[in-house]
């Protein structure tokens, strides 16, 4: 019998699968290459459209922000630097440029501009309203959201089953593993790792020094005759190598 594969945390919604949504149509034009790591992948929190020459006191962080460029052009337009730099100042993920409405083209001194402030800059054809943009990443919200309701449901029912098998602990260790693509570890009330998966997957100095920061959390919380157990999890997919830890 073969074991299914765990269904994958879903990702949340990033300014690339924005961009990959091919029934936009949206170009990114600032080169990649020239972008911080990770910049198209930052969580992408909503999409807004604004054509003033200041947007940022209306603004969220992690957004994308649309315009027309009206704001760029004629005798009160405002320098694309000043104007980028707000943005990138404010925490703006990226700015998309509507093609056709105040200029025929994306002006080379705002990819100046958003290229030297490593904001992704992408094109919006004309034929692609923004609401189209901003109802396509809102759906994406709602249905991260909802695999994200799913994935934790699922992974619930796993880990109660998982508890009920012989070896109960190791079990759902496993199984936790297992779902997040992770090692995960246990460390009891006297600071030993009393249990882990996979076994031994972790360099020595590694482990010692997630055992030493979950036994300093489990000091800071411990309360006189309680066993308290702190569980751990590094990722292994992970680029930094993110570590969660927690008490119970």
């Amino acid at each position: 019998m073969v074991a299914r594969s765990a269904p994958p945390l879903p990702e949340q919604p990033t300014l690339r699968a924005l961009l990959r949504q091919t029934d936009l149509q949206l170009t990114l034009v600032t080169p990649a290459e020239t972008l911080p790591e990770g910049a198209l992948d930052r969580a992408l929190r909503w999409v807004h459209s604004s054509d003033l020459a200041d947007p940022t006191p209306f603004l969220a962080d992690d957004l994308a922000l649309l315009t027309t460029g009206t704001q760029l052009v004629g005798q009160s337009a405002v320098s694309p630097s000043d104007y980028v730099h707000r943005l990138a100042a404010r925490g703006v993920v990226g700015l998309g440029f509507g093609r056709e409405v105040a200029l025929p083209d994306v002006p080379a001194p705002l990819v100046e501009a958003c290229t030297d402030a490593g904001i992704p800059l992408f094109e919006v054809p004309y034929r692609t309203p923004f609401i189209a943009v901003a109802r396509a990443h809102a759906e994406s919200i709602a249905a991260h959201a909802f695999g994200r309701r799913n994935w934790a449901l699922e992974t619930q029912r796993a880990l109660a089953l998982a508890a009920l098998r012989p070896h109960g602990l190791e079990s759902t260790l496993a199984e936790l593993a297992r779902r997040l693509d992770a090692w995960i570890g246990m460390v009891d009330a006297a600071g030993v790792l009393a249990s882990e998966h996979p076994r031994r997957a972790l360099p020595p100095e590694t482990e010692a020094e997630l055992v030493a920061r979950a036994t300093e959390i489990l000091a800071r919380g411990s309360r006189p005759a309680s066993r308290s157990r702190s569980a751990i999890r590094r990722s292994r997919s992970s680029r930094s190598g993110a570590t969660d830890i927690c008490a119970a």
